[in-house]
């Protein structure tokens, strides 16, 4: 036999093996097609929702998202993408007009990452991509924080008809520009919205003109409050605390006299109260120092700048008599 006619039959049987072998690869298994068409079917059915979503707003729904686009500057139907894009913003956009529904929901259009994967817009390559979308909550579930468009109606005793909506329905802005703040989004509040609304109206019935001035003056005085209050809060001393150390290892006698026995534990605790000791001399510093105002300041300023101090005291004499600051004491005096 010929030994290179042998070898030559070897090299074509295993190239043939090497093909069916590459195209048995690339042949998708049954379970992925399977999987690729329930996928598939869930993404129809989703869109389906969606339509369905999109199809339940009525003209009641419709008229609040027209005025809350245009107060935002945005299209119309970009706000109502967002808000069709889960059930419960669609639910508590319909709640507001339905009889002992939210007295009040609101709205934002903001930047987040990806959209809902029930959405029936939902894209992969999107998961971790930021995009702008309108979502829709009710205003006693919002972190306060950002641009939000207040939608609200003055009684939930009955449904609210097409035709009284624009009597019945009142819509604001309101910007919290700080996060967790209560008493900056009641100061916003009275600023940009409440105070305004009030100097707009031309009629005031049988009141005077003197009871008008008055009534003015105290809701300056309010706003001068509430603004003097914010610097207060805003000016109270934050002491940073370990607490994977005070609690781990400080908080009872017997956990203090150990540590202080560990001298990388005993410099940890050091370095830690010598930075309230640096914040405290700054702030006991701070008050000594004599502040230059400007000529038309008066005594409303200068008692919003004691209060400020006695703020920044107040915090100072709270923490030194804390329990984490004389557990940190007691561990430096023990080493």
């Amino acid at each position: 036999m010929d030994p290179e006619r042998n070898v030559k039959r070897l090299r074509k049987l295993f190239g043939v093996s090497r093909t069916i072998l590459k195209r048995a690869a690339r042949r998708p298994s049954v379970s992925d097609q399977e999987r690729e068409e329930q996928q598939r079917r869930r993404f129809q059915v989703l869109r389906e929702m969606r339509q369905q979503r999109i199809s339940s707003l009525g003209a009641n729904q419709r008229y609040v998202l027209e005025i809350c686009a245009d107060m935002c500057s945005l299209d119309t139907e970009e706000v109502v993408t967002g808000v069709v894009d889960e059930n419960k913003y669609v639910d508590n956009l319909n709640g507001l007009f339905e009889e002992k529904g939210p007295m009040a929901i609101m709205l934002s259009n903001a930047a987040m990452i990806g959209y809902p994967t029930d959405s029936g817009r939902y894209q992969e390559k999107l998961k971790y991509t930021e995009v702008l979308r309108t979502i829709c909550l009710r205003a006693d579930s919002v972190d306060m924080f950002g641009k939000w468009m207040v939608v609200y109606r003055q009684s939930n005793d009955k449904s609210i008809e097409n035709r009284t909506v624009s009597d019945d329905v009142a819509m604001f802005m309101i910007n919290a520009e700080e996060r967790n703040s209560c008493l900056n989004v009641v100061k916003t509040f009275m600023d940009h919205v409440l105070k305004p609304s009030i100097e707009a109206v031309t009629e005031f019935g049988l009141a005077e003109k003197e009871q008008l001035q008055k009534f003015f003056h105290i809701l300056n005085m309010y706003n001068t409050f509430l603004k003097s209050s914010e610097a207060t809060v805003s000016s109270r001393v934050n002491f940073d605390v370990s607490h994977d150390l005070f609690k781990g290892f400080l908080l009872v006698r017997w956990q203090i006299e150990a540590s202080s026995k560990i001298v990388t534990r005993v410099r940890l605790v050091e370095r830690y109260f010598e930075q309230w000791l640096r914040q405290i001399q700054g702030i006991l510093v701070e008050g000594k120092q004599i502040q230059r105002d400007t000529p038309d300041v008066g005594p409303l300023q200068m008692l919003v700048n004691w209060r400020r101090m006695l703020a920044r005291y107040t915090s100072i004499t709270e923490f030194v008599t804390s329990r984490a600051f004389n557990n940190h004491k007691d561990c430096l005096t023990l080493s």
